[in-house]
């Protein structure tokens, strides 16, 4: 039995919300009880804690119910303090977001007299086909879910009191193909994530000016969010990403450099190519932390990957594309085709992660 007011406990406490039936996380352990990962939980007045699970990890034994906010990011903080992680490494792709505001005109107002009374609003309802709509403003933000989490975790560092009283800090790196670095879509990038090492990590293709782009248009009809891509950029090779590592790590091992233990998470663009760069750390850097994101089912191939991670992030698509309706019975039956210790989390929308 432990207190239930241990620090991550008290994390747990703080992070509110409502009550909801949760995805869940599951560490994959090789012997030992359910390792269903929940708040703390009282039964009968005192708190269940499972054999094979640390501190900060409690058995739920009612099926896990509990705040579902922000379990995943202080699940994984507090995995890379434990483990002193002084490098995370964060490989995907970049894209620079592009949203339009629409001035709207009032209903019967023909189209060439001047508008009176405008509503500034997103989009009613999804454009016709050569309809015209006058736009007010435009957003431009950088986006992509390998730049988002390091963000994240910028923001993390930045509220994290433990952070200040580390002798080392954790770095964080981007390693993401990227238009000339001298063009003005990488400046824009570097300059979004200013605290985040870059220019010494990412490849950059010269011959290219222009950075993958989104370009979004919300409906308010049915609040739905379409999203129209572009990416230009040659897509990062195996060869290339060895180099890269080999380069910034200084190699063997890469301890002499200071990288005694590092976490790379992989966003998984293409099987193919991440199950190559998982496999290349396995064998020559042992010792890093690896975790992906089983995110988009037409790329089967991650599944091969996911063998080889620390954690792995499915989504609720993922799951309901390999037959599953919720997220327990899908993370039970990951269990057996992912590594012993891994952490197997599953966002499931509202129902949490």
């Amino acid at each position: 039995m432990k207190s239930p007011m241990t620090p991550r406990t008290q994390a747990f406490n703080n992070l509110g919300g409502e009550e909801a039936g949760h995805g869940g996380y599951y560490s994959n352990v090789p012997t030992g009880g359910n390792a269903w990962y929940g708040p703390p939980q009282t039964h009968e007045g005192t708190i269940t804690v499972s054999p094979v699970m640390e501190q900060d990890e409690y058995y739920s034994s009612h099926e896990g119910k509990g705040k579902a906010p922000g379990w995943g990011v202080i699940l994984l903080r507090n995995k890379m303090s434990e483990n002193a992680v002084n490098h995370i490494v964060c490989v995907g792709a970049v894209y620079i977001d592009t949203i339009l505001t629409y001035v709207l005109a009032p209903c019967g107002l023909a189209e060439n007299k001047a508008p009176t009374n405008r509503q500034t609003s997103s989009v009613p309802h999804f454009p016709i086909e050569d309809e015209k709509l006058r736009a007010k403003s435009i957003t431009r933000r950088r986006g992509g879910n390998t730049a988002n989490s390091l963000e994240v975790l910028l923001q993390l560092q930045q509220h994290d009191p433990e952070t200040a009283r580390k002798p080392q800090s954790t770095d964080l790196h981007l390693l993401a193909v990227l238009p000339d670095e001298d063009s003005a879509a990488s400046k824009f990038i570097c300059e979004s994530l200013p605290q985040v090492k870059i220019s010494d990590v990412s490849l950059f293709r010269k011959q290219h000016q222009e950075a993958a782009s989104s370009y979004i248009i919300q409906s308010e009809e049915n609040r739905s969010r379409t999203i129209i891509s572009i990416n230009q950029l040659p897509e990062m090779q195996g060869g290339e990403f060895i180099q890269q590592v080999c380069n910034f790590t200084g190699g063997s091992g890469g301890k002499e450099q200071g990288w005694e233990k590092a976490w790379f998470h992989f966003e998984g663009r293409v099987p193919e190519i991440t199950l190559l760069c998982v496999r290349f750390l396995r064998e020559q850097f042992p010792h890093f932390n690896i975790s992906v994101e089983c995110e988009k089912p037409e790329r089967t191939g991650m599944a091969e990957v996911a063998q080889y991670a620390d954690a792995v992030f499915y989504s609720k698509l993922w799951a309901e594309k390999n037959g599953y309706t919720d997220a327990k019975s899908f993370l039970e039956d990951r269990r057996s085709e992912t590594r012993d210790g891994a952490i197997l989390c599953c966002t499931w929308g509202s129902g949490g992660a």
